[in-house]
């Protein structure tokens, strides 16, 4: 066997430092994620975590609207809001529906309790306050909505199938085209809007203004909501081409973040579905006519795995 002279391996020995060298630095130069494509997978993994709490839509199991008079509540078929529970007794109590107002009368032994403490009798505080009464039995959750001429009793359970079962999110791939600046052009004072939901009436809402931008070499604007009172940010929901197909048919939500008094940020990768997504007892506001836009939005949310719309 022939053996190689020292300067031979010296020599490889020294080719192979400059091989790792140049390796190395080459690597050094590969792109790393930049901090907006984080902070977009950092915002979905929060996402995420929403969807999966105790608050999430996936727990809502029941939408039981009012008439006037008694609604009865238990564990029976022949009462009205049946709680589909084997092991709860037929009649728990009642709740009283007049002049516009919703009392419940817990029947005995008083199983149904308020802030964790048993009740007999109490007028609900509906959820036009922001802090409705919540009643509680075991993994059961329930509280009274008010949709205009509609009053209704929405149902949770903590332990849904859906919440169980929870497929995941569906996402367009982030895209930095799809972050793009706006121009926010405030109505002389608010004005009120009355936009479709999902349950087939109306909701009135309260529009601020517009926000002008432009996507793919469009001029474009979309009509911007307060969400509540000390939001910093605009609520839209807008529509587009991937409506029905790709995405939500009814639409996708958008928080539009405030830079300044006349500038917005538009981040079409945080598009996400509304409620009704998720379930079928929502009754979210779905995107007025003036909001669609003529074009694919392939950004957020895509339609949820387990949802039929």
């Amino acid at each position: 066997m022939k053996k190689q002279s020292g300067i031979s391996l010296g020599r490889k020995f020294i080719g192979l430092i400059i091989f790792f060298s140049l390796f190395f630095n080459l690597t050094s130069l590969w792109p790393r994620p930049n901090d907006w494509l984080r902070e977009e997978l950092t915002w979905r993994a929060q996402r995420e975590k929403e969807i999966l709490s105790p608050e999430s839509w996936l727990t809502i199991v029941g939408l039981f609207w009012l008439h006037p008079g008694k609604n009865s509540i238990g564990g029976s078929n022949f009462d009205d809001i049946k709680l589909l529970d084997p092991h709860l007794p037929a009649k728990l109590g009642d709740f009283i529906l007049t002049e516009n107002k919703v009392t419940f009368i817990n029947a005995p032994p008083f199983l149904i309790k308020l802030n964790g403490r048993p009740i007999q009798r109490k007028t609900l505080v509906d959820d036009t306050s922001g802090k409705p009464d919540i009643l509680s039995l075991n993994n059961f959750r329930f509280w009274i909505i008010r949709r205009g001429q509609l009053i209704g009793l929405r149902l949770r359970d903590l332990n849904s199938p859906a919440l169980k079962n929870f497929k995941g999110l569906d996402y367009f791939p982030p895209q930095k085209t799809y972050i793009v600046q706006g121009k926010y052009l405030p109505f002389s004072s608010p004005r009120k809007m009355i936009v479709p939901n999902r349950i087939g009436t109306t909701t009135e809402m309260m529009s601020l203004g517009k926000v002008k931008f432009y996507l793919q070499n469009q001029s474009l604007e979309l009509i911007a909501f307060q969400a509540y009172p000390e939001a910093k940010s605009l609520f839209i929901i807008f529509a587009n081409q991937t409506n029905g197909e790709e995405t939500y048919a009814g639409g996708r939500f958008l928080f539009a973040q405030r830079l300044s008094s006349k500038e917005v940020i538009l981040n079409f990768n945080r598009a996400i579905n509304p409620p009704c997504a998720y379930t079928p007892y929502a009754t979210c506001p779905l995107s007025p006519r003036e909001n669609y836009l003529p074009l694919r939005v392939e950004a957020g949310e895509k339609r949820y795995p387990g949802s039929a719309h």
